[in-house]
Formats: C-alpha cells, structure tokens, sequence
C-alpha cells in the first residue's frame, strides 16, 4: 500500500513482496537461461570438434587425391614400359626369324661348298688317275 501523503511511493515491506514475486517469476527464466548457455556452449564445442573433423577429412582427401595421382603416374610409366617391352619383344622376334632365315642360307650356302669341294676332290682324283695313266702310258710308250 502507498504512503500516507506520497501515493506514488511503496513502503518496504510491499516492495519486498513485489521483489520476492519478481525473483519468484524470474528464477524459471534465469535456469532456462542458464540451460540455454550450457546447451550453446556444448553446440559450440560440437562445431569445433566437427570443424576438427572436417579439417583431417580434408588433409584425408588431399593425401588420397596425391596418392591416386602418383598410382595414375606410376601406371602410365608401367603402360610405357611395357609398350616398350613389347616393341622391343617384337624386334627380337623380328631379328630372330631374319638370323634364322640367314643361317638357314649359309646352311645351304656351306652344304652347296661341300658339295663343290667334293666334285673338285673327285675331279683332282680323276685327274690324278688319268696323270698316273698318262705317266704309266708315256712310260710305256718310252721303254717300246
């Protein structure tokens, strides 16, 4: 109730009522309040440990992405080298069948050598005979 002669002005024991009554209202506002904070705080440290997460996943990808790319290089160089391989694998075959050819030829060369060496051994023979008849004839011929 009011003062007497000051309308306007509470006494003490009514502005303790009225302040028990707002501290009564406010108590519920002032532990969702608290509860608000701590649930901010915690989906701030669960964004912090997202962006963490985010930032190896991140790391994660650029090493795979280096690795792959390394393997894509790695794999290029074998296909090389093995296109290498075969062509040379191919001239080796090549050169092979072109030696195999070339003996094949010196084969018949040296077999048609041997076999003109033996119709000059027999030709020499021949005529080694025909020689000794000759002398045996001349000799005969001389002692007639």
């Amino acid at each position: 109730s009011p003062l007497p002669g000051r309308p306007h002005v509470l006494d003490s024991h009514t502005r303790a009522q009225i302040a028990a009554a707002a501290e009564a209202e406010a108590a519920p506002a002032a532990s969702d309040a608290a509860e608000a904070l701590r649930a901010l705080d915690a989906a701030r440290e669960e964004e912090r440990l997202l962006d963490q997460r985010r930032a190896l996943l991140e790391a994660e990808a650029t090493r795979c992405a280096a690795a792959l790319s390394a393997a894509e290089g790695a794999e290029a160089e074998a296909e090389a080298a093995l296109a290498e391989a075969e062509a040379a694998l191919g001239a080796a075959r090549q050169q092979k069948g072109s030696c195999a050819r070339q003996a094949a030829e010196a084969t018949e060369e040296a077999a048609a050598a041997a076999e003109a060496a033996s119709r000059c051994s027999a030709n020499v023979l021949d005529l080694t005979a025909r020689e000794a008849e000759a002398a045996a004839e001349a000799e005969r011929v001389r002692r007639e």
